[in-house]
């Protein structure tokens, strides 16, 4: 019996120096994790301040966006105030100067399309019967 307990004794032995094996690896590989963990967490408390940099950078420009609006609305409500007086003017010269402008355009069609008339009719007159001596006509 000593034999099986001697037996017993090493497999005793050789389960505990690979428990205890197991327990070193294990305990190694979790002191790496943790400290993967820690230089994670640095890593996040670095961008959690860039984070909160890009943060209040933003709400600088949107303040400065605001402050600009303003004004831009300002200007662009006189533009278009100054845009409807030049439309209402422009409106206005061309009521007053379109009408006068088609009549003296008429009366000068007119004027020319009589001229041409009476001065074709005139030319036709003195042209009729005329005949000189070599058979042509006269001109005067």
């Amino acid at each position: 019996m000593p034999a099986i307990l001697l037996i017993c004794a090493v497999i005793v032995t050789i389960a505990v120096v690979a428990i205890a094996v197991a327990t070193v690896r294990s305990s190694n590989r979790l002191v790496k994790s943790l400290e993967e963990v820690s230089r994670l967490s640095a890593d996040l408390q670095q961008w959690m301040v860039q984070a909160r940099q890009v943060t209040e950078n933003a709400q600088e420009v949107l303040g400065s966006i605001r402050e600009a609006v303003e004004p831009v609305k300002r200007v662009t409500e006189r533009f278009e105030d100054l845009g409807d007086r030049a439309a209402r003017l422009s409106e206005a010269v061309l009521d007053e100067v379109e009408t006068p402008v088609r009549a003296a355009v008429a009366l000068t069609r007119g004027i020319r399309t009589g001229t041409a008339y009476f001065f074709d009719r005139v030319s036709s007159r003195f042209k009729i019967g005329r005949h000189a001596a070599d058979g042509g006509f006269r001109h005067e």
